[in-house]
């Protein structure tokens, strides 16, 4: 429940929670996945209101989590990063390299599952995204996924995109 409320304030009033920043980004090295998803959700909000450009210093060991065996935290980092590219635009070039190379990177056995996530993540910025061509290439791969779910994410980005 405490997740659950700090979320709704980073969502809503981010400036309450950006000085504790440091408390959620220790967060990010817990062995407890559930408190990395949740450090991992608030600072994406927080990058809303991040004058002091706290988020550079944790980037690294932010996308680091998406080399874990576990699948959960690795989709939370994609999901949010949409979110972080539309709030931090320098850093689209280097979250669309990652995401484009999700499968070197992420070590789980559900990576079919997390390139859904990764087409969600595309979605929210793809109109500014300066790499179109090689998420395009990256979207139509994955028509044929073994996974449901990443095959109707590709085919629905691919209409609203207008590349069918």
């Amino acid at each position: 429940n405490c997740f659950k409320v700090l979320y709704i304030i980073s969502e809503n009033k981010p400036d309450l929670l950006y000085p504790h920043w440091n408390f959620f980004a220790n967060h990010l090295r817990s062995d407890n996945n559930y408190h990395k998803m949740s450090a991992v959700l608030i600072i994406a909000n927080l990058t809303s209101v991040d004058t002091e450009n706290r988020f550079e210093i944790v980037f690294d060991e932010f996308f680091e989590n998406l080399k874990s065996k576990k699948t959960i935290v690795p989709i939370y980092i994609v999901k949010s990063s949409g979110k972080i590219v539309n709030y931090k635009p320098d850093f689209e070039g280097k979250i669309t390299d990652l995401l484009l190379n999700i499968e070197n990177i992420h070590l789980g056995k559900q990576i079919e599952l997390v390139k859904s996530a990764v087409i969600e993540s595309f979605s929210e910025f793809y109109e500014n995204a300066e790499k179109k061509d090689e998420i395009l290439r990256f979207v139509k791969n994955q028509i044929d996924s073994d996974s449901p779910k990443t095959r109707k994410s590709a085919k629905e980005f691919l209409i609203k995109y207008g590349e069918s």
